[in-house]
Order: C-alpha cells, then structure tokens, then sequence
C-alpha cells in the first residue's frame, strides 16, 4: 500500500482548515494479538506455503482487475528469474504488507503532508480470551482469508500442526492470566490528527 500517496491525497481533498485524521497499528510488539498467527507459520516451517499463497492471490486479483505487477527482480543463481508455483489460494483477497507505525512516524508523515497542529495519541485494546484454542476460533476459522488458506493450502496434519503452535504461542504471548481466568493479549494503535495549513 502507498501510504504516504493516500494521505497526499487525503490532504489534497480537504479544505483549508481542514481536520485530516490518520491511524495506524503499532510495532509487533506493541501488538501481540496480531503477531500470533504470523509467528505460528514460522515455527511450523510454512512460511514459503503462506508467502505463495498471499503472491498468487494478489496476483490473480491484480490480473482479474486488468493490473498487473512489475517484473519480479528476484533471480536464482542461473540468472532465470524464480517462477512461481501454481495458485494455492483463491484469488478473492489481496493482502499486503503490514505497516506497522509509531507516534514520531505518523507525525513527521503528517508534517510532511503539509498539516499543522498535529496531535498523535495511543489507544491499546485488550483482548480477552477464554482459551487459547478460542484465538484459532476467532481469528483464523472466522477470518476469511485465513479460513480459506488453512482450508485449501494444508493438509489436515499441518493444520493440526499450526493449531497447537497458535496455541502455544498465544499462551506466551498472554499477560500472564491463570487458566480459569483465561488468556489476554494487547494490541496498540496510533490516531494522528492535523489541520491542513491555510494558504
């Protein structure tokens, strides 16, 4: 995503005097709730399953829209440019990367975008789970795009594989609450305010 082009624009369309309000999630750890299932796919060796999946999705959706990507700069060791491998995902969904922000980043974009009186603050939200197992509940089997990659890209032991490691992870990753009081995890943003500057 082109952030700093969409908040140009932001500020192009507002009028002068004009509150402009801009947000963004924090570090990874600032946002524990988040991070669970990336570190998940790590620990059970299936980053490159995720990564292709995420590349030929994007890229059939980019295709169906008549866009395209730019020619991959990655080559192997021939010389040959990598070629991808056949769609894991289907093609609904574009991801993208996550930008994660903080409060001098998104002022100094804000400045930089030409507003004034600018005001960055920090909202964290706590999320409190029953279980772990209630964190694969919530944000993989009723996530869509998570959902659909579990359902079609892993075989049922690799599934079985991801779920323990979600849970072991969110259990690490919680404050720290007993077992009867279930698991919590903390996620942060940042809410930038600024007024466009009178010309």
């Amino acid at each position: 995503p082109k952030v700093k082009e969409g908040l140009l624009e932001m500020v192009r369309c507002t009028k002068q005097g004009g509150k402009v309000c801009f947000s963004g999630w924090g570090s990874k750890e600032e946002t524990h709730a988040f991070s669970v299932f990336p570190k998940a796919i790590k620990r059970c060796g299936l980053y490159r399953t995720w990564y292709v999946a995420q590349s030929v999705a994007r890229k059939d959706l980019l295709e169906s829209a008549g866009m395209s990507l730019p020619p991959s700069r990655k080559q192997n060791r021939s010389g040959r440019k990598h070629r991808g491998t056949t769609c894991l995902a289907p093609n609904y969904f574009c991801p993208a990367k996550r930008i994660a922000s903080s409060q001098s980043y998104l002022h100094s974009m804000m400045a930089e975008a030409g507003l004034d009186n600018i005001h960055v603050t920090m909202v964290t939200n706590v999320l409190q789970l029953d279980s772990a197992e209630s964190y694969w509940d919530r944000f993989v089997l009723a996530s869509p795009n998570l959902k659909r990659f579990v359902e079609s890209c892993l075989s049922p032991e690799e599934v079985v594989h991801l779920k323990d490691a979600v849970c072991e992870i969110v259990m690490e990753e919680s404050s720290g609450h007993c077992a009867e009081d279930g698991v919590t995890l903390k996620a942060s943003a940042y809410i930038a305010i600024g007024t466009k500057r009178l010309v």
